[in-house]
């Protein structure tokens, strides 16, 4: 089905570009989160010339090309595309603050592929910036972010700075879904990792048992999620 969702969307759409580049984006991270890498390519590189035309509507596409090089551990090639998706936006860092957010997320996290914590971090905080300058962007976006830019912190040894990104995102979570949502144990996963890290041993088993507490009782018994927190 996405085949032959892809093939139509390069010939029945070839005339229409931003259309074109919505459906391909989709039809990409479906690919993506089926591990189908080479398919999500071929479905996406026929119709790139186009979309890079396009300036701002064209970049969801393309940072969705690069997030598929980066699963496929091109990381040079990945980062090249990110810088693609920003010149698309052009100069102005004021405009289009989401996208950009978009952007520095997947440098971060190519940045985290390359054992780069220092250029990751900076990544985070650009995109953490971009998110707050914006509106409308989705909590849970946000709660995410941080806590990837909380880990990070946390594996450079900056804890203090870990420990706030980390909480902000637990209480961001707490507010949308709820205390006892999947999301939150993660949260709480986070939190505890941090605290071991620092050599904090009992907030890091009080933490954990949080964590364990909710996906214990969301999870069935053998998913590896829990193993991770055992």
């Amino acid at each position: 089905i996405l085949r032959r969702s892809a093939e139509r969307a390069q010939t029945e759409l070839a005339g229409q570009p931003a259309i074109q580049a919505r459906l391909l984006s989709t039809l990409g991270k479906a690919y993506n989160n089926l591990g189908l890498y080479s398919e999500a390519r071929a479905a996406f590189e026929p119709s790139l010339p186009k979309i890079e035309r396009l300036g701002p509507d064209g970049v969801e596409a393309v940072l969705t090309l690069a997030h598929t090089y980066a699963q496929q551990g091109q990381t040079e090639k990945a980062l090249q595309t990110v810088r693609q998706a920003e010149r698309m936006l052009g100069p102005n860092l004021k405009e289009h603050p989401g996208l950009r957010g978009t952007a520095a997320v997947e440098e971060g996290r190519i940045m985290i592929a390359t054992a780069n914590v220092p250029a990751g971090v900076a990544a985070f905080d650009r995109a953490i910036a971009y998110y707050r300058a914006t509106g409308d962007t989705p909590p849970r976006t946000l709660a995410t972010t941080l806590n990837n830019q909380g880990l990070l912190l946390s594996d450079a040894g900056r804890f203090k700075e870990a420990e706030a990104a980390l909480s902000e995102s637990l209480n961001i979570l707490l507010r949308v879904v709820g205390p006892h949502h999947l999301s939150t144990g993660q949260a709480w996963f986070a939190l505890a990792q941090t605290a071991f890290q620092a050599g904090n041993m009992p907030l890091a088993e009080n933490r954990i048992a949080a964590a364990l507490s909710i996906e214990r009782a969301v999870l069935d018994p053998d998913n590896p999620i829990l193993a991770d927190s055992l």
